[in-house]
């Protein structure tokens, strides 16, 4: 149970998932609930009015926590650095460090992160994205993804830099001795 919308132009074809009464265009049937497409169109009014503060909010945490992360962590490469990117998102290659070992012991400090994207969560592999742009899959499997949301606060990004260093270091010793 649930509500969602989809933008699409008139021309695409979409395949429809039921059958029945052919409501939207015979797309979709059913009868709509009235309730959550009311609080749907609430929550997308205030995402677009707060858009532009709660980005420059990401953005702001953002560079503190790659300038923290840059002054306290040797060797580290933040990917996409100079250009234009979303603000809540960082995403940095970390050579030498063994991948598994960093996200359990930022696990074990209360700190989530990813190795890689979203869709690609739990799985062990060097970042396409990486190879494709010319690193080494040694290099490749180097990389995490720090994701800053709503709720992210500079407390937060104090934790992160507070425990990150350490982390690294401890799991670099481990990836020298898988090498």
């Amino acid at each position: 149970m649930g509500i969602g919308a989809l933008l699409a132009q008139r021309t695409t074809p979409l395949a429809r998932t039921q059958h029945g009464g052919g409501q939207e265009r015979g797309v979709r049937s059913g009868t709509v609930p009235v309730a959550l497409a009311a609080a749907l169109a609430v929550a997308v009014e205030h995402a677009v009015t707060t858009r532009d503060a709660a980005n420059a909010r990401l953005h702001t945490l953002r560079t503190e926590l790659e300038a923290g992360i840059l002054a306290s962590v040797p060797e580290v490469r933040i990917n996409g650095a100079g250009v234009a990117r979303l603000p809540g998102f960082t995403h940095l290659t970390l050579p030498g460090a063994d991948i598994d070992a960093l996200l359990f012991l930022l696990d074990a400090a209360g700190v989530q992160v990813s190795s890689g994207s979203a869709c690609e969560a739990g799985v062990s592999q060097p970042s396409e994205v990486m190879l494709a742009m010319g690193d080494d899959e040694r290099v490749a499997r180097s990389v995490l993804r720090l994701t800053l949301g709503r709720t992210t606060t500079h407390d937060d990004v104090a934790a992160v830099l507070a425990v990150l260093p350490d982390a690294v270091a401890r799991a670099r010793v481990v990836g020298s001795r898988s090498s």
